[in-house]
């Protein structure tokens, strides 16, 4: 007789708020008391159904705790009379930590075994801090008013429909987690959410979803996030109201449909982002200050999607800080790609290099490229970006310093032995000090810009050759060119309109259409010598 009496009291301690320390405690569902704590001593928490938080009442969850969910509501109530669920009315305090955190599941691994956590419009707070939720319905829904609902650092993950559902308020969510649920963030009509640091992935349809019907909430805001391999990144509708969707210091990859989409008369805004790889980056939005468009050399996607050292992620933020929901934290990137962070020597050891997509030398840093030294470049553009997304190009924005000997030449070249096969090497606007000496560029589609206005540069012993558009092309600025040698290409030299070159002792021969071609349109540009 004593055994049943014992089972009895251990499930109404724990409604009553004193947990008994067994290796676990049994909830057939019910309200819980007013200052209930369940404990990592009593867990796992089986919960056989509905558990109900009343007003006035606290249940407190402490670190480590395990609750789990029956796959069938022993109550037969609450929103889903088929599913158990855990509705807020009062507070609900999720304690975890990052070493032990609370977890929520279904006894069945199945998505959508249990119905979720109700926030109801009466709840006082509702604070999850280091949760899981697995295998629910709906993750977490709030219907609170303001910031009632708080999440910091909680994982939602394997739920049928969504994973967080803001149905009111604003609330507060930092470092979300969300993973294979149809929508893993969904605000609806009349509510607004703060969105910080969210890795969202793998979803279902939408990685956030925003919704405008008759009502005029606060602005929704997603920021310093990564949302990577869902159908639609970020989706803004309103079917009427005014509602601004803002998109900052984020990263939109892999999503099949569209990066980020606006329809109808919600305002969507993108800036300092990276929308990259989806079926189409940006729509119904035309982007804004300081976005870019380019591989973000993840460590191994979708494993692992941190950025790694020559990412142009980096630095990339509004605040110059890395963009996206996991900053840089000391990953080397494998392929010789993207942008070069610290001055970088490229020597005979490593020679021939293999370079994989663009490479870009930013301001301030300086590329050295040893004589003797030779770089491929390969025929398809790993960064997917720049002036030409299919080719891989040298961009140089800081200084190169590529400075061979007549025995000793350095060469930048292909991995094919077609003309075109890569962009070549762009001397951008803003760079200056750069040299190419006793060097060599082939195979190219253009062998090397100057597109720099003001910049000087060393051009000199530069022997360009079989590149299928043009030799040198001098877009802007008006550059000294010494003993310049340039053979098969469609143009030895183009000098466009508002631009000059000082071009001396050149021989340039068995061109497809012009030795040098000088273009003037409405700049007026210096005199171009030969």
């Amino acid at each position: 007789m004593q055994r049943p009496l014992l089972f009895v009291s251990a499930f109404a301690a724990a409604l009553l708020g004193a947990a008994p320390a067994l290796a676990q405690t049994t909830i057939p569902g019910g309200s819980v008391g007013a200052g209930a704590t369940w404990t990592a001593a009593g867990s796992p928490y089986i919960v056989q159904g509905d558990v109900i938080v009343p007003t006035g009442g606290t249940l407190t969850i402490e670190a480590g705790v395990e609750v789990r969910v029956q796959s069938s509501d022993g109550l037969g109530t609450g929103l889903d009379t088929g599913r158990v669920e855990i509705v807020v009315h009062g507070t609900l305090l999720v304690n975890g930590t990052a070493g032990s955190p609370v977890v929520f599941r279904g006894a069945s691994t199945s998505a959508g075994s249990w119905y979720g956590i109700r926030v109801e419009s009466d709840a006082a707070e509702a604070s999850f801090s280091h949760a899981t939720v697995r295998h629910a319905r709906i993750g977490v829904s709030s219907n609170a008013p303001g910031t009632t609902t708080e999440l910091t650092d909680v994982t939602v993950e394997d739920c049928s429909e969504r994973g967080l559902f803001v149905e009111a308020g604003s609330p507060s969510v930092q470092r979300l987690r969300a993973t294979r649920t149809a929508y893993g963030v969904y605000v609806d009509d009349g509510a607004s959410a703060a969105i910080d640091e969210a890795l969202i992935w793998d979803q279902g349809s939408f990685g956030v979803y925003v919704r405008t019907s008759t009502a005029t909430p606060g602005d929704t805001t997603i920021s310093q996030s990564t949302i990577y391999d869902s159908r639609y990144g970020v989706y803004a509708y309103g079917a009427s109201g005014s509602r601004s969707v803002q998109v900052v210091d984020s990263i939109l990859t892999a999503n099949s449909s569209h990066g980020a989409y606006r329809t109808g008369s919600v305002t969507l805004q993108v800036t300092y982002t990276d929308a990259w790889g989806n079926g189409t980056n940006l729509y119904g939005t035309t982007g804004g200050t300081g976005n870019l468009s380019a591989n973000p050399l993840y460590v191994s996607a979708p494993s692992d999607l941190r950025i790694t050292s020559r990412s142009p992620c980096r630095y990339a933020g509004s605040s110059g800080q890395d963009i996206g929901a996991l900053a840089y934290a000391g990953d080397a990137t494998a392929a010789l790609a993207g942008v070069l962070w610290t001055n970088t020597t490229l020597d005979t050891a490593g020679s021939p290099y293999t370079v994989a997509g663009d490479l870009t030398v930013p301001a301030g840093v300086t590329l050295t490229v040893q004589p003797g030294v030779v770089l491929r470049f390969a025929t398809s553009d790993l960064m997917g970006a720049g002036v030409d997304a299919g080719r891989p190009e040298l961009t140089v924005r800081g200084v190169l310093s590529a400075s061979g000997t007549a025995g000793s030449p350095v060469t930048f070249s292909s991995t094919s032995t077609s003309a075109g096969s890569w962009y070549g090497v762009v001397l951008a606007d803003g760079s200056t000090g750069s040299s190419l000496a006793h060097a060599v560029v082939e195979r190219a589609r253009i062998c090397v810009t100057h597109a720099s206005s003001t910049g000087t540069h060393t051009l000199q012993d530069l022997t360009l050759r079989d590149c299928s558009e043009r030799g040198l092309f001098v877009e802007a600025g008006s550059p000294s060119v010494q003993r310049l040698r340039a053979t098969h290409t469609a143009y030895g030299v183009y000098v466009d309109d508002g631009a000059s070159a000082a071009i001396d002792e050149a021989l340039i021969w068995d061109q497809g259409s012009f030795g040098v071609y000088v273009r003037t349109s409405t700049a007026t540009p210096g005199d171009t010598t030969i």
